[in-house]
């Protein structure tokens, strides 16, 4: 084989780091409802192996895999979806909710902090969750992995749409104007999955004190009082200006 010249090493290497990023446009792009790529960075024969743990030594064989799950897309699609189903990222967040909200009763600034703190700590608690919760945002071209990403955030507008709600009204207020509860409970959300990406990466991401570590508020619940500040408004003086004076005789 000849040796490549430098002007053509230069767009041998051009012509294969385009062909790359246009694969990897692709891999999170295109439609992958019947295409073999698979949403996970592992692969079949990884999982036959790992088998052997669950069942005494026997190792599944790739027929096992087309009997159960028809192909191995398939298989690693579900796979995916498994790690970020509902009840996996949101844990026992449920069972918090309703023991803060039992603890700071009518109290809604010391309910929304320490909602907040703990919606993060939640999240933050198993790595390997984490990191596939992240990697799935970008693998919503599998339809199966779509679907298990929009599960949870309907659980988690399940969870929380009406306790803010409930919370407006203890503090006397409402949504914005054009928007709802819903969307309240949304932008307090990403929020809180924005400063555990932050948490995730190594110093110095991590100098800033995110969550409380003392007697004064963390980072975290000072952003989230002003995104709860900016997406409602105070119900009573609305209600105040939509009364007509009284008329005089």
């Amino acid at each position: 084989m000849s040796r490549i010249s430098g002007r053509n090493l230069e767009q041998t290497r051009q012509w294969l780091l385009a062909a790359g990023r246009e694969v990897l446009r692709r891999h999170y792009t295109a439609d992958r409802s019947e295409a073999s790529r698979a949403p996970v960075p592992i692969s079949v024969a990884e999982i036959l192996v790992a088998t052997r743990e669950l069942t005494g030594g026997r190792e599944l064989t790739t027929g096992a895999v087309a009997h159960a799950f028809e192909t191995k897309a398939n298989l690693l699609s579900q796979v995916a979806a498994s790690l970020i189903a509902a009840d996996t990222v949101i844990g026992d967040l449920r069972d918090e909710v309703a023991r803060l909200k039992t603890l700071h009763a009518c109290d809604g600034p010391g309910l929304r902090a320490a909602l907040v703190d703990s919606d993060i700590r939640n999240m933050s608690k198993d790595v390997a969750e984490l990191r596939h919760w992240f990697a799935s945002h970008s693998e919503v071209a599998d339809p199966q992995v779509l679907a298990q990403l929009l599960a949870v955030y309907e659980a988690f507008d399940e969870l929380l749409v009406d306790l803010y709600a409930e919370v407006g009204e203890w503090e006397g207020r409402k949504p914005a104007e054009g928007l709802a509860w819903v969307d309240v409970a949304a932008a307090l959300t990403a929020l809180t999955e924005g400063v555990v990406l932050r948490l995730h990466l190594p110093e110095p991401a991590q100098q800033f004190r995110w969550l409380k570590d003392g007697s004064s508020p963390s980072i975290a619940v000072l952003a989230a009082n002003g995104i709860w500040m900016a997406c409602t408004e105070d119900a009573t003086a609305t209600d105040r200006a939509a009364t007509p004076p009284p008329t005089t005789a």
